[in-house]
């Protein structure tokens, strides 16, 4: 199956888990015009055999398709470096401050810089307001912001700058 984590409806990292846990067999690869230094790995941790972006083309999607129906998982060579670099070192490479949040962290922060604010934003994801809350908190906390204001610049500037980048 070929997802992509732009969807109109949900999180694709959600459908991904979800699918795994139906099916530990099925094949899935993402298909993304998402940040892959930002969402690989979340991806492959949520379930999905490979990761590659749009910008790779049709060509590597079907050579990706055609090397996990054969058992073997998928990344970039850069997402393969980084992966090896981090074990490598224990762990003890140095995260950007995106890939320290959680999958739902990560959600309610785009979902920020979409414009969304915390009561709609429960209601999209079928959480409390309270959950929304804490996340926003834990997201400052990590990014190392004060306020939320600064989140929500923060959230803009970085959804702006995917929009730039082709990215949704």
């Amino acid at each position: 199956m070929v997802i992509d984590l732009a969807l109109a409806a949900g999180s694709g990292l959600d459908l991904i888990k979800q699918l795994r846990s139906q099916d530990a067999k099925l094949k899935l690869l993402v298909f993304s015009m998402r940040d892959e230094g930002v969402y690989a790995e979340r991806a492959l941790r949520a379930g999905a055999n490979g990761y590659i972006t749009k910008a790779e083309g049709t060509d590597k999607a079907l050579e990706a398709i055609r090397l996990i129906l054969q058992g073997k998982s998928v990344v970039s060579e850069k997402i393969s470096a980084k992966m090896v670099e981090r074990i490598a070192s224990g762990g003890a490479t140095g995260q950007t401050a995106l890939e320290l949040l959680s999958d739902r962290e990560l959600q309610v922060l785009e979902m920020i810089g979409e414009g969304l604010g915390s009561r709609e934003i429960a209601e999209q994801l079928g959480i409390s307001l309270k959950t929304v809350e804490s996340h926003r908190e834990n997201t400052k906390a990590k990014l190392g912001l004060t306020g939320a204001s600064q989140l929500v610049r923060y959230a803009i500037n970085w959804a702006r700058s995917k929009r730039e980048l082709g990215g949704t």
